[in-house]
């Protein structure tokens, strides 16, 4: 499969405003019957069953039933940075060198010719 956009698992809201609904694009019949096995169990619905493929159902509200999700998905979820870790960073930013920074008209570590 080309590696495009399209050809991704992904997460998608199934209309009803309850439910979302996990596409899974996987490359053999092995993997999406293992993985069909897996929603069952976790009591997703499946509403497509193909050979290598497939669509699933579940509600956004059960913390398993999303994990799950994300995992087969490989979707990982955003690190949100904590106050402390952004103090912490910004620190460390200061303490670097600002030889990069241009200095008036020019930088001079480019050695760059003044601007007449």
């Amino acid at each position: 499969m080309p590696k495009r956009v399209e050809y991704a698992c992904h997460i998608y809201d199934h209309g009803d405003g309850k439910l979302f609904g996990l596409l899974l694009l996987l490359r053999t019949k092995q993997q999406w019957t293992y993985a069909k096995k897996q929603l069952v169990a976790a009591g997703f619905i499946i509403k497509q069953n193909a050979e290598t493929e497939g669509t699933a159902l579940f509600n956004p509200e059960d913390a398993a039933q999303v994990r799950l999700a994300f995992k087969l998905a490989r979707i990982n979820p955003k690190r949100v940075m904590s106050e402390a870790q952004r103090l912490a960073l910004a620190k460390t930013r200061f303490k670097l060198p600002r030889t990069l920074a241009p200095e008036g008209d020019y930088a001079p570590n480019t050695h760059e010719e003044p601007r007449a």
